[in-house]
């Protein structure tokens, strides 16, 4: 996770077995919205998540509610 001046505020990794790129990248974002929801940053700051899967992306442009579970 970066800030908008490109610093970096946090790096994770996590092992997903074996998966193709696009779960890889489903799961990154999952991880990025439950950390940021957790961050001081939730509230005091946009979330943008920049991502290169077009099927990532439409798979996580569904609508995120609070009863959605995120790990």
């Amino acid at each position: 996770m970066q800030d908008n001046n490109g610093n970096v505020l946090a790096l994770f990794s996590k092992f997903i077995g074996i998966a193709d790129s696009n779960f890889a990248e489903l799961i990154a974002v999952q991880k990025a919205l439950s950390m940021f929801d957790l961050s001081s940053l939730k509230g005091q700051s946009n979330l943008i998540i920049e991502r290169d899967s077009g099927d990532a992306v439409s798979w996580s442009t569904k609508v995120i509610t609070k009863s959605d579970k995120l790990d």
